[in-house]
């Protein structure tokens, strides 16, 4: 039993380890079901386009959004349960401002708290697995 106590802390030690050097390293993981890929790598050198994946800060207070009136939930980067905010860019309008979508029907996504202006995207990030 020991050994295998042993083994399953040398595992997950070894997976916290590889997260981090892979967060470093400028790769992200993504277990929402909100997008589809599990591993993305960042990539703010290219300009943002239709059809990108970005990670962006709330654009408003939840609160002001009446169908998350009562979400306790973090407003930079995270969904309801508190994984970063990652979505497909679906439209860009002439000021420069973002509409993105989820592939989940129930995604937390522009349909919800609508249009992010160009300054809350924190990276735009390019689908690697």
């Amino acid at each position: 039993m020991l050994t295998a106590e042993r083994a399953l802390l040398a595992a997950a030690a070894a997976t916290v380890l590889l997260a981090s050097v892979a967060g470093v390293a400028g790769f992200r993981l993504n277990l929402s079901p909100s997008v589809g890929g599990v591993v993305f790598r960042i990539d703010d050198a290219a300009e943002i386009s239709v059809g990108d994946y970005v990670s962006f800060c709330m654009p408003k207070p939840l609160a002001s959004v009446p169908i998350m009136a009562t979400a306790t939930v973090p407003v930079c980067m995270q969904d309801q349960r508190g994984r970063p905010l990652l979505k497909r860019v679906a439209v860009i309008d002439g000021d420069g401002n973002l509409f993105v979508l989820g592939e989940h029907p129930k995604s937390l996504d522009s349909r919800v708290f609508g249009w992010i202006d160009r300054q809350a995207i924190r990276h735009r990030l390019v689908r690697v697995w």
